[in-house]
């Protein structure tokens, strides 16, 4: 399944970074999983983690995957345990957000 991995940006000023990878998953959950485990660095190693070999951050509370890359495919992002679909309109939000205050909202501990 083809998703997009999207990182909003961390301090005002920056722009979104987004990268587009096809995962081995034909479920979403599946794919959800696989793209967390890909955008998190607990080897090094460039061939396994997707983090590493595109030189991102871990991914992280408040971050998004869009899955499946298709036109109704849905948006979810990183909570503080699991993931959540969101609304086009929600994602929009959540990139006007600083990174911390992301990151709290989606701990929830925020609105």
């Amino acid at each position: 399944m083809r998703i997009m991995v999207i990182y909003p940006p961390d301090e005002e000023g920056q722009v979104e970074k987004k990268f587009v990878v096809e995962t081995k998953a034909e479920e979403v959950q599946n794919a959800l999983d696989e793209a967390f485990r890909r955008f998190n660095c607990v080897t090094g190693d460039p061939e396994t983690e997707d983090c590493v070999r595109l030189r991102v951050r871990s991914l992280s509370v408040g971050d998004v995957v869009r899955a499946p890359l298709l036109p109704d495919g849905h948006y979810y992002v990183v909570m503080g345990a699991g993931w959540k679909k969101i609304t086009s309109k929600e994602l929009n939000e959540l990139l006007k957000l600083p990174f911390a205050e992301r990151s709290m909202k989606c701990m929830g501990k925020g609105d």
